[in-house]
């Protein structure tokens, strides 16, 4: 794979699946993922992702539910399990929340224009969230490929 342009990867799950994902990737290449079958002798497309579709599909839904309940707010302080109460969220516990919120603030929260804080004292751990509406450009793009996303399931 020294000199290789494009690598093109063909994956089944087991020998006698008739479903496999093709994975392309290169140089001069958008890194893709075709989910195919193979039918009658022939390979049928059943679903394609590029990278932008793939990256939103791994991003947690309680990231998007901060960020339509941001949507309307300019700033919101609170612990991590008032949060939770707020965007009625009951699978995820309180730690994880923080940790997912430390994921992803540089990226997600950060294209879409909320600032996330976390202050720490010996009393209490309270979570900062700011809402900088100078740009929405990046907010509609994620939400529509989130969307997207979702009608796919």
């Amino acid at each position: 794979m020294g000199s290789i342009d494009t690598t093109f990867i063909l994956e089944k799950k087991s020998r006698t699946d008739s479903t496999a994902t093709l994975f392309i990737t290169g140089r001069d290449v958008e890194y893709q993922e075709f989910v195919l079958r193979f039918n009658n002798c022939n390979w049928e497309l059943i679903s394609r992702a590029n990278q932008a579709e793939i990256e939103v599909s791994q991003i947690p839904d309680v990231i998007f539910k901060i960020i339509q309940f941001m949507e309307n707010k300019k700033e919101w302080r609170g612990s991590a399990t008032e949060l939770l109460k707020v965007i009625e969220e009951t699978e995820i516990v309180p730690p994880i929340i923080t940790k997912m919120l430390n994921e992803y603030h540089l990226t997600v929260l950060k294209d879409n224009n909320i600032n996330y804080y976390l202050y720490r004292d010996k009393k209490e751990r309270q979570i900062i969230l700011t809402k900088d509406d100078s740009d929405d450009s990046k907010y509609v793009m994620t939400v529509a490929l989130y969307q997207n996303h979702c009608h796919q399931k």
